[in-house]
């Protein structure tokens, strides 16, 4: 089997806790020729990078390490333009990898040449939620509750939202989408493709939503994107913006107004609407005395509104078609 070249690409700000735990976790490879790490410090707080430099350099000598733009759009951009591995993998800097992580992504890129990209196994995707925790004590419930998805596990909707596939599914199969907690790519193959840093403006106040799904929707158009089941990840998700419901209900509005705009062949505004009253119906019935989650659904309607209004279509292609096959693969 052949060994390709990684670059680990992690952009980071004010997380020098779980950056560090995101490296130990695969610093075996590091001593390695095999992999080299690139750091990108992306915070407005120069003190900060300065001092976050000068610790990672003495604890993992080797690791290249650059300063950019604020938005982690901009800061995966500036990392594009500086690696040259033949597979680079973009990591969150609050994932923690298995042991045989690169051993198993060399395995897939190798067994298909058409392959441009790669995501792995949530191992918490779905336990983040406390409902989901409780059925996964009762595990034919917790099977039940994740196979309700299964029509949709690697697609994105007409309605403008995505399913990853749960951390219990172990065949690894073709997709429409990654996630841009770890995904990995032939570098080749992505050369003439950036991260939209329009998606970074929205009303996040420069945290990017959505990058990296229209990113991989893009690098679709070269190749196949591949869920591989062989390796997991740990998403600790560590405190950020995303707390904030409200912003980040305005910023999905944004988002989906922002995938009928850029893709109309493949997202509908009638399905947005439809699906979106059907879930503040079932909120209403579900939750008549909560009126949080009814106004998170305002608040969508009102960053999709304004984003079809504004008509801020960025950088994104209108592709005709994904190509998508929801077929097994050979490799598992």
């Amino acid at each position: 089997m052949m060994h390709f070249s990684h670059d680990v690409v992690i952009c980071t700000s004010k997380r020098k806790e779980s950056l560090f735990k995101t490296i130990q976790s695969f610093s075996h490879a590091l001593t390695t020729d095999q992999v080299t790490l690139w750091i990108v410090i992306n915070g407005q707080d120069k003190t900060e990078g300065t001092d976050l430099k000068t610790t990672i350099e003495k604890i993992f000598p080797g690791t290249r390490i650059l300063e950019s733009e604020p938005g982690l759009a901009s800061a995966r951009n500036f990392a594009l333009k500086h690696i040259s591995g033949e597979i680079v993998t973009f990591f969150d800097d609050d994932v923690t990898v298995n042991r045989d992580f690169f051993t198993n992504l060399d395995e897939i890129f190798f067994h298909h040449s058409e392959l441009v990209g790669t995501a792995p196994r949530i191992a918490n995707l779905y336990l983040r939620r406390p409902a989901a925790r409780v059925f996964k004590r009762l595990n034919w419930s917790y099977k039940f509750l994740s196979a309700l998805n299964f029509l949709f596990y690697g697609k994105i909707t007409r309605w403008g939202t995505n399913h990853w596939f749960p951390d219990l599914y172990s065949q690894s199969q073709n997709c429409e989408w990654l996630p841009g907690c770890c995904m990995s790519y032939r570098r080749e193959r992505i050369s003439e493709f950036t991260f939209n840093e329009f998606l970074q403006e929205g009303p996040t106040g420069g945290y990017a939503l959505g990058e990296d799904v229209d990113f991989s929707m893009r690098a679709a158009t070269s190749g196949l994107l591949m869920f591989n089941a062989k390796d997991v990840i740990t998403h600790h998700q560590a405190p950020s913006v995303r707390d904030n419901s409200n912003v980040m209900e305005l910023a999905r509005g944004f988002w989906v107004g922002y995938l009928c705009l850029n893709y109309p062949q493949r997202f509908s505004k009638v399905s947005v609407f439809f699906y979106n009253i059907l879930r503040m119906f079932i909120f209403f019935v579900k939750n008549l005395t909560k009126r949080r989650k009814m106004k998170t659904n305002f608040i969508f309607f009102n960053g999709f509104l304004r984003q079809l209004s504004e008509k801020k279509v960025g950088l994104a292609p209108n592709p005709s078609s994904f190509g998508f096959k929801n077929n097994k693969s050979e490799y598992s």
